[in-house]
C-alpha cells in the first residue's frame, strides 16, 4: 500500500507540478496511513 502510494504521488506530481514533491507525497502517505494510526486517549484522574 505504501509503495503504490509514493509511486502515484510522485506520478501525480510529475503530471501537474503544484508544490513540492516532498509536500505531495507526505500528504498522499499521511491520508493512506491515517486509518491506521492510534490515537492517544485523554486520560483523566
Amino acid at each position: 500500500m505504501i509503495e503504490v502510494t509514493l509511486g502515484g504521488s510522485y506520478l501525480a506530481w510529475t503530471l501537474y507540478r503544484e508544490g513540492s514533491a516532498a509536500a505531495r507525497l507526505r500528504d498522499d502517505l499521511e491520508a493512506t496511513l491515517r486509518p491506521y494510526l492510534v490515537r492517544a486517549v485523554k486520560r483523566t484522574g
